[in-house]
């Protein structure tokens, strides 16, 4: 990364696999990453080894995803989002 500037980044789906994995490659690459997932042990584990801000979330509860929504607004916003998780259920187009 040649800016030097701190960017904000949220990861959804981040307890695993493809999201975990995108959590430790941003944070090595220096940025404040908030990872959300449903699940919560996984999600607080991953913090922990990373130092990325853990934001456990089911993005298919509206309320919840509101209470996110605040959080980022009155801590800066965000610089980028990784959409890895939704709430695509059955076979219905996305």
């Amino acid at each position: 990364m040649t800016d030097t500037a701190i960017r904000r980044v949220l990861v959804t789906g981040a307890s695993s696999g493809i999201g975990a994995a995108t959590v430790r490659r941003l944070i090595a690459d220096g940025m404040h990453v908030i990872a959300s997932s449903r699940r919560a042990d996984r999600i607080n584990e991953l913090a922990a080894e990373t130092g990325c801000e853990a934001w456990p979330l089911d993005v298919t509860d509206d309320t919840a995803v509101a209470g996110l929504v605040g959080h980022l607004a009155a801590t800066g916003g965000l610089d980028a989002v990784v959409t890895n998780a939704g709430g695509a259920l059955g076979l219905d187009m996305v």
